[in-house]
């Protein structure tokens, strides 16, 4: 899996592992285009205007051929008067969640799955 991080993200993954395409930044990388029009499934974990991002590779959104899982509380921001919020996660799954402790909460099942299906990629 690919790793695409940003400037305005709080990412704790390192730039310098090899999973990691492209130099942090607000604008898309050739790395990062390239990872995300080869991928089948796009997992954000609470990316920051993930629609603005994401029309920078493809306009509307919607042609990215990926899936798009974005685990984010920041829909409840969508609802308010001030209307001070960007544009709708493209996503096809939205799991309104803490993204920190959802992963805190899928690495166990994940690692399970690994354990009971040794022939799954890592």
């Amino acid at each position: 899996a690919a790793v695409i991080t940003s400037l305005r993200e709080r990412s704790v993954f390192p730039t310098e592992h090899p999973q990691h395409v492209g130099p942090p930044s607000g604008w898309v990388s050739a790395g990062a285009r390239s990872a995300i029009e080869q991928a089948d499934l796009i997992v954000s974990f609470d990316w920051a205007d993930l629609s603005g991002y994401l029309q920078q590779i493809k306009r509307p959104t919607s042609k990215i051929a990926a899936k798009i899982v974005h685990v984010s509380l920041d829909s409840a921001l969508h609802n308010g008067w001030s209307m001070d919020h960007f544009g709708l996660a493209p996503a096809d799954v939205l799991v309104s969640a803490d993204p920190d402790r959802f992963l805190s909460l899928l690495l166990p099942a994940v690692e399970a799955e690994l354990k009971v299906n040794p022939k799954l990629p890592h």
